[in-house]
């Protein structure tokens, strides 16, 4: 059991570094983890109790930054202490964060203070070309498609659905508010294409 020099060295320094779920730093987390893995709350008696007294947060925010130190590593706080960065984002753009810098479009950004400005923009556009690249997706291959055995599939059975799943695809880029140009020559392109199948229908 810790005693209670210790416990208030680990509170004090927790303190002194602000810990708040976005901007936490990785050695802030580690020292949560400490704080919590120790299980000496001095006063209190459970973690729960100790959070919003000691730490100025509630077990749920401090056990999330926590699970993020487990699943992450250092990397992640070390992103969030320069912009604001959700797990499920970081997750995409992880693999691009080798040797205590960002990768992007063939540069390396050093996670540095004076970068922060950089990285968020970097996060930014990665984070909108994933975006896209998810909305790409879900435009479904409208080629009928023929049951292997038996008779040929109804190529029109779900055909709107598919048609749906277009308009869907062309809605998300024009809510995304970028390449308007080319998401107008896009559409453009296919209403030309549909008028000259109609032609020959």
């Amino acid at each position: 059991m810790k005693t209670d020099i210790d416990l208030g060295r680990l509170i004090g320094q927790s303190e002194a570094m602000n810990i708040v779920a976005a901007r936490c730093s990785a050695a802030g987390a580690e020292l949560l983890r400490q704080l919590r893995e120790g299980k000496d709350y001095g006063e209190c008696d459970t973690w729960e109790e100790f959070c919003p007294r000691y730490l100025h947060m509630s077990k749920d925010n401090a056990n999330k930054i926590i699970r993020l130190l487990d699943e992450f590593g250092a990397k992640y706080f070390e992103i969030s202490q320069l912009t604001r960065i959700s797990a499920e984002t970081y997750r995409a753009i992880a693999p691009a964060i080798q040797d205590g810098a960002l990768h992007s479009n063939g540069e390396a950004i050093a996670l540095v203070p004076e970068n922060a400005k950089r990285v968020a923009a970097a996060v930014a556009e990665m984070r909108r070309a994933a975006k896209e690249k998810e909305a790409a997706a879900k435009v479904v291959d409208v080629e009928p498609q023929v049951e292997p055995q038996g008779e040929p599939a109804d190529p029109f059975v779900d055909f709107g659905k598919k048609c749906e799943g277009l308009v869907e695809a062309f809605n998300a880029l024009l809510r995304y508010g970028r390449d308007r140009h080319r998401l107008a020559a896009s559409l453009d392109t296919c209403l030309r294409r549909l008028q000259m199948m109609q032609r020959e229908v």
